[in-house]
C-alpha cells in the first residue's frame, strides 16, 4: 500500500516508478515508527544515526480504511511540504515503515 502510494504520487508528478526498495532499511524505518508509536512523539532521528540518508516522517488518525490513510498522509500530508515532497520525488531509492497503534499511523520514509 505505502509503495503503491508513492510511485503514484511521484507518476502524477511526473517521476518514473521506485522499483528498488531497500527491505533491511525498510526495519530501521519501522522500529522508528514503532519508536514513536510507543513514546506518543513525531521526532527524525538524530542527524549522526541517518548516515547521510534524509528521512520524512509524519502520524495521522488512522481515517476510513489503510489505503485512504496511507493515500492522504502521501499525497497531503508529504505532498503540501515541499521538503518533504522534493525526497520523495527526486530520491530513487527508498525505504518505509508504518506502525498503527490506538488509532494512530506513524510513518517514516528514508532515502539511502
Amino acid at each position: 500500500m505505502v509503495i503503491e502510494a508513492i510511485n503514484d504520487f511521484r507518476t502524477e508528478n511526473g517521476k518514473g516508478r521506485i522499483v528498488n526498495w531497500n527491505e533491511r532499511e525498510n526495519e530501521f524505518c519501522v522500529l522508528h515508527s514503532l519508536y514513536m508509536a510507543n513514546h506518543k512523539i513525531s521526532d527524525h532521528t538524530p542527524f549522526c544515526f541517518l548516515l547521510h540518508r534524509a528521512e520524512i516522517l509524519v502520524v495521522c488518525d488512522f481515517m476510513y480504511n489503510f489505503r485512504d490513510t496511507i493515500r492522504y498522509m502521501v499525497f497531503n500530508l508529504f505532498g503540501e511540504s515541499q521538503g518533504h515532497k522534493d525526497i520523495l520525488l527526486n530520491s530513487e531509492h527508498l525505504s518505509y515503515g508504518i506502525v498503527i497503534d490506538k488509532g494512530k499511523v506513524y510513518l517514516t520514509i528514508r532515502s539511502y
